[in-house]
């Protein structure tokens, strides 16, 4: 069970670094974030283990795809606003003097204008979906190494996790009010509970069983 142990230690010092990382990141700027992606990296090599032992290749698959779109569409889409914005501030920058938020319309002309802020609300929704779409991957690998493994806190870090996805949404569509800072900070509690639980799954699971093998039967003589 040489695997089994390998994939159970990196799955929870995985677990653990995000953890770490998120409940710091504010304090360890930078650092925060190669933290939590060595983190889940090593979690992905485990749940890379348990898809083999298990037999579940989809535990593995639907893991990948939740941290690439989770982390690669955000991503993609703030380098297109970095690259939208150059013109902005390259404008305001070798201005002779300050231009104040009032003139950056005159100069750019109120369709530009328009322009980049339909296109930051189309970022901040691409974003949205994608949060949506890789807590619900998340939650299918999770769910499914639970069913195949007993551990039951697999699917509570999955069903924590994709609860967190819906409150962060459900609290950046009603941010204008105050209850939507409230949904929002009960989403990032979410999200810290889930690979807390992750971290205890881990911990807990325990090896396979081999198939009980019935007794061979008698032999009977004439």
């Amino acid at each position: 069970m040489a695997d089994f142990d390998t994939g159970r230690t990196l799955g929870l010092v995985g677990s653990i670094l995000v953890l770490v990382a998120l409940i710091f990141s504010f304090i360890i700027g930078f650092l925060g974030f190669l933290l939590q992606l060595v983190g889940l990296i090593l979690i992905l090599i485990s749940l890379h283990t348990f898809s083999n032992i298990y037999g579940e290749r989809i535990i593995f698959r639907n893991a990948l795809l939740s941290v690439l779109i989770g982390y690669g569409v955000p991503l993609a889409t703030l380098i297109f606003l970095f690259i939208l914005l150059i013109p902005i501030g390259f404008t305001i920058v070798t201005s002779a003097r300050p231009i104040p938020p009032s003139r950056i319309e005159d100069l750019f002309g109120a369709q530009i204008t328009a322009s980049i802020i339909l296109w930051a609300f189309i970022a901040i929704l691409a974003i949205l979906v994608a949060l949506a779409i890789s807590a619900y991957l998340w939650y299918r690998a999770l769910n499914t190494l639970s069913l195949r493994s007993g551990e039951k806190f697999f699917r509570w870090a999955g069903l924590t996790y994709l609860a967190f996805a819906i409150s962060l949404i459900v609290g950046v569509v009603t941010a204008v009010i105050l209850v939507g800072l409230l949904v929002i900070f009960i989403g990032i509690l979410l999200g810290l509970t889930s690979w807390v639980l992750l971290a205890i799954a881990f911990y807990e699971i325990k090896p396979p069983q081999p198939p009980i093998q019935a007794p061979p039967a008698p032999v009977v003589q004439v």
